[in-house]
């Protein structure tokens, strides 16, 4: 690590809904005063908190949902930004339930097919992230 950097660890969660015969993604719209982009989950992973816990905090921090299965990291990678070098683990992740409740963080959401998702996503690192999570669900199936 460079001297004078600072450095933080984040973390991506792509969503499936369950009982779907497609796979379909949650996306979430910031307000407009943050840009009003689209992306998948995200957050930063505090002091002593390890990825995995920070993913489910950063889930039920953001749309309320407390229950997913198979949580599981599909991806890492790093990446600078105004001087901050960043560390993120992306995950892909099953829910029980569609049902979303909004964080004030985001004012709408969606559950689009992967192709519409990654048409709307904003970040190049989190479109990178979704076709991880593709990749994966694909392998699976």
């Amino acid at each position: 690590m460079v001297k004078n950097k600072r450095y933080k660890v984040q973390v991506q969660i792509h969503f499936v809904e369950p009982d779907t015969e497609r796979i379909v993604f949650l996306v979430l719209r910031r307000p407009e005063k943050r840009g009003g982009i689209w992306q998948s989950i995200t957050g930063n992973v505090d002091e002593g908190e390890d990825a995995v816990i920070c993913a489910a905090r950063e889930v039920w921090e953001e749309t309320g949902i407390g229950r997913i299965d198979a949580c599981r990291p599909v991806y890492e990678y790093e990446f600078e930004n105004e001087g901050t070098l960043f560390h993120e683990t992306v995950f892909v992740a099953r829910v029980h339930t569609p049902e979303v409740k909004l964080s004030p963080e985001h004012v709408e959401f969606r559950w689009l097919t992967y192709e519409e998702a990654r048409s709307i996503i904003h970040y190049e690192g989190i479109q990178i992230g979704l076709d991880y999570a593709w990749k994966k669900l694909q392998d699976n199936q």
